[in-house]
């Protein structure tokens, strides 16, 4: 291992453990680090809440992609996720995250159900299979099982729950290494176009932390989100531009106060 790949690997590490960063353990966090239990304020139909419900469409997906930082490729995170209606109450969606290059890579392949109890009440599991890869040390793979429900209270109330890592999986046998995520939150339509998600992030090796997002149609085209997450500080504002030859556009900004400005990019097709 020359001098150059030592500084890399030492400085992924500094990432890894500085902000939860990177895929299962520290991330997929760097492409939705400011989660919601129901994702009412959401600028992408698909989120981690494996009770996930199609409305109109038979079949959905979502691509996120966020430029790398520091001219380091190993920080490249893209991820795809399909969701598809099996009948009015049963649906199957599916998720797939990438990071990585040649010195360090990281995937993960998750697949889940939901189906609705009721016309207030629908409840969802997911299982999830994730491996990770670092040059000149051997592989470590987890396997991980998701919870998660979401409750229509009135015409423009929504709650929502879901826990990541339900039986508490870890790569190898390293406790410390152990995540585990859950999100308990609100959702409130204030008015036709606008909605607002208010939530409490659990975790159980890092600081908790409360998250808030505004998102509203200014234009029948176009919808503008901003959100905030205190633990680890988060900013986040976006904007989402519908129907255009059938596809979505969402270009997204996030502010964290290390790691400085990343911009995302994001598609979505539906029908």
């Amino acid at each position: 291992m020359n001098p150059c790949q030592f500084f890399k690997i030492l400085f992924l590490i500094f990432l890894l453990t500085t902000e939860i960063l990177l895929s299962q353990i520290f991330g997929k966090y760097i492409l939705d680090p400011i989660p919601s239990a129901t994702a009412n304020a959401s600028l992408f139909k698909h989120s981690k809440n494996p009770a996930t419900e199609l409305y109109d469409k038979s079949f959905n997906s979502d691509l996120r992609i966020s430029p790398y930082r520091f001219g380091i490729k190993e920080l490249t995170p893209a991820e795809i996720n399909f969701q598809f209606g099996l009948s009015e109450n049963h649906f199957i969606n599916s998720n797939f995250f990438y990071i990585g290059n040649n010195l360090y890579n990281e995937y993960s392949a998750e697949l889940g159900y939901s189906t609705k109890l009721s016309d207030k009440i629908l409840v969802g599991v997911a299982a999830d299979y994730s491996t990770i890869s670092i040059d000149r040390f051997s592989s470590q793979s987890a396997f991980s099982v998701h919870i998660g429900s979401k409750l229509s209270i009135t015409d423009n109330l929504d709650a929502g729950f879901y826990m990541r890592n339900l039986l508490k999986s870890s790569y190898g046998s390293d406790s410390l290494y152990i995540w585990q995520t859950a999100v308990v939150g609100v959702s409130y339509k204030i008015m036709e176009d606008a909605q607002i998600d208010a939530d409490a992030i659990i975790d159980i090796t890092h600081k908790s932390a409360i998250a808030l997002a505004f998102k509203y149609s200014v234009l029948e085209f176009a919808d503008l989100r901003i959100a905030w997450r205190n633990s680890p500080s988060f900013i986040e504002a976006g904007i989402l531009l519908k129907d255009i030859y059938s596809i979505d556009f969402v270009l997204l900004t996030q502010y964290n106060s290390i790691l400085g400005i990343s911009p995302m990019l994001g598609i979505s097709s539906s029908f």
